[in-house]
């Protein structure tokens, strides 16, 4: 009978609890910590290397960067010795000490003011425009008064305010004066403003006009529409024109006055 079916025999009934094969191997072998680390067997038989001076990583195959140079939270890389320094956006230059400066292309349009950020840009803009790069107008605080129509001149990338007949100031805030003297149709202290109109409100036992009653749109608001051989005309010669324009306004608001009057009443 051979060593190995003795040693097998004696293995079956429990009298032999290994079978050697070799001499014992330790688990820390050559190539574990690399770059002059030493290895190291934990409590709980697994290993751990312990790195020499400037380098780190698991096996001591990373190069730690000692130097400093790399600047505003770059990442350094070292290999072979040699520092690299990897920037954030917004920065560049060989240790990355320089900021990109993003207000360089005059992104921001109509006048907006460029502020320069790391890794972006923020337009501040004039009133009237909006918009990530100011490219949006008539939005904000640029509100025309008086039903005036914001406009965009494209010449000079400005905003004005496009007002109704008769009204003037840079947002249309100054209404018409249509009750000053001369520029009525009404007898003397008869003239009652309304809107960019005016209505003759005659005394019962005074003054006698053709205008009597009347809504009428200022002569002085309408001269550059009159027809131009009737410059001075009075009377009855507009009062057809005016008439119409007084009831295709006022009729709207008697209508509307008339439903919200309806309405309340129901309730």
């Amino acid at each position: 009978m051979t060593a190995f079916k003795i040693i097998l025999l004696l293995n079956t009934f429990g009298w032999v609890s290994t079978i050697p094969t070799g001499p014992p191997t330790s688990a820390c072998s050559e190539s574990r910590c690399q770059n002059n680390g030493t290895c190291i067997v934990n409590e709980d038989s697994t290993t751990s290397c312990e790195c020499a001076r400037g380098f780190a990583g698991p096996s001591c195959t990373f190069e730690i960067c000692t130097s400093g140079r790399c600047r505003n939270g770059a990442t350094c890389r070292k290999m072979d010795g040699v520092e690299t320094c990897s920037c954030r956006d917004g920065y560049s230059g060989e240790f990355c000490e320089i900021k990109i400066d993003e207000c360089l292309s005059n992104p921001c349009l109509n006048g907006g003011e460029c502020i320069d950020e790391v890794d972006r840009y923020l337009c501040q803009c004039l009133d009237g425009f909006g918009g990530k790069r100011c490219e949006e107008y008539c939005v904000g605080n640029f509100v025309c008064q008086n039903f005036g129509s914001c406009q965009y001149d494209n010449k000079s990338s400005s905003l004005y305010c496009n007002c109704l007949p008769g009204y003037v100031g840079d947002r249309c805030e100054i209404a018409p004066d249509v009750c000053a003297p001369g520029h009525h149709l009404c007898p003397e202290n008869a003239c009652v403003p309304l809107f960019n109109l005016y209505y003759c409100n005659c005394p019962v036992n005074g003054l006698d006009s053709d205008f009597c009653g009347a809504v009428i749109i200022s002569t002085e608001i309408t001269k550059d529409f009159l027809p131009t051989d009737k410059p001075s005309a009075t009377g009855l010669e507009f009062s057809w024109w005016f008439i119409a324009i007084g009831v295709g306004t006022i009729l709207p608001i008697v209508f509307i006055s008339i439903v919200v009057y309806t309405r309340c009443s129901q309730k």
